[in-house]
């Protein structure tokens, strides 16, 4: 996971019997529980936008290729 100002890029391995939408809710309803709970994000103001992007990797080496990505931007978010 990579945490950016702006944006959050994460990687995960998920059942094939799960939808898209169903994981991303799941992502964003967590992560907005631990961002508020540690007073980031107080209220009940909305915390994610409605935007975002989701892809399904078949390929070992697309995954190895998308994993490289976000431990980079994860890098580069603690510098």
């Amino acid at each position: 996971m990579a945490l950016l100002p702006d944006r959050v890029h994460v990687l995960v391995e998920v059942p094939t019997t799960l939808t898209r939408a169903s994981v991303v809710r799941r992502l964003r309803d967590t992560a907005t529980l631990v961002v508020r709970r540690a007073g980031l994000a107080p209220g009940v103001g909305q915390v994610w936008e409605d935007g975002g992007w989701c892809s399904v990797l078949t390929s070992g080496l697309a995954v190895e290729a998308v994993r490289r990505h976000v431990r980079q931007r994860a890098a580069g978010a603690r510098a």
